[in-house]
């Protein structure tokens, strides 16, 4: 065979060479965050934003390669999850206009939406429907605990409006406060939009992975009353599946 590919197939296995690299990069950085939420607050802040900012610079020059950033299973590493909504949640934010003071917010909204968890019960990380009413009341605390975090790293009130509405649904069906759309933030409905839909890709707990069109699909019939319709399609039309 030959010796080496074409042109444009050696820049694609180049250019996920680099994605791959880039991602674990960034998933280190959410683990460094994570180390210093307690003790270094504004050292947190720093990594954090410098982190988003890189993203949206990047956003900002070209959509293709950040799409691939997401596209590789990468899922394995503590903080992949963070980097997916994140990505995810700046690519929507982008394409609903939403201006670079709000993405920056959006992306450290979506970066720290679950830092509440690493002070809480492994065994209720994730909302499965073996979770006792006690576990249940547990995991749901992530969101009080991850917004007071984003608070003493100094997030702005649109940031921490976000985190604290990233499992609320547009229906009144989410958590902890049942609120309905019109009493959410853009900001905080493109979070639980991504949010769910990084979870149905790439699921922490037993369950099959969906591809994205699967994923979409649930969304739309399933999950129909969780999200505002222009913000599903929207969605939709971002990710072309």
């Amino acid at each position: 065979g030959p010796l080496f590919m074409g042109s444009a197939e050696s820049s694609d296995v180049a250019a996920l060479m680099t994605c791959n690299e880039r991602f674990s990069a960034a998933a280190h950085g959410y683990r460094q965050v994570e180390k210093r939420l307690a003790s270094a607050p504004e050292q947190a802040m720093q990594i954090s934003s410098d982190l988003v900012a890189g993203y949206i610079a990047e956003l900002l020059d070209s959509s293709s390669t950040v799409i691939r950033l997401l596209s590789e299973s990468v899922g394995e590493q503590q903080g992949a999850h963070s980097v997916n909504v994140t990505v995810l949640s700046l690519l929507l934010g982008k394409s609903y206009g939403l201006g670079s003071e709000r993405l920056l917010d959006l992306g450290l909204a979506a970066l720290l939406h679950d830092v509440g968890k690493i002070d809480g019960d492994p065994r209720s990380a994730e909302s499965l429907p073996t979770l006792t009413d006690v576990q249940r009341a547990q995991y749901e605390e992530h969101v009080g605990a991850s917004v007071a975090y984003a608070q003493r790293m100094g997030l702005s009130p649109g940031a921490l409006t976000a985190i604290a509405q990233h499992h609320e649904a547009a229906d009144g069906t989410g958590f902890p406060l049942h609120l309905l759309k019109e009493d959410l933030s853009i900001e905080g409905q493109i979070l639980a939009l991504t949010n769910c839909y990084d979870k149905l890709c790439n699921p922490l707990a037993q369950t099959p992975a969906m591809t994205p069109h699967e994923a979409l699909s649930v969304l739309f019939a399933q999950r129909r009353g969780g999200f505002a319709r222009e913000i599903i399609e929207l969605f939709v039309r971002v990710m072309g599946v």
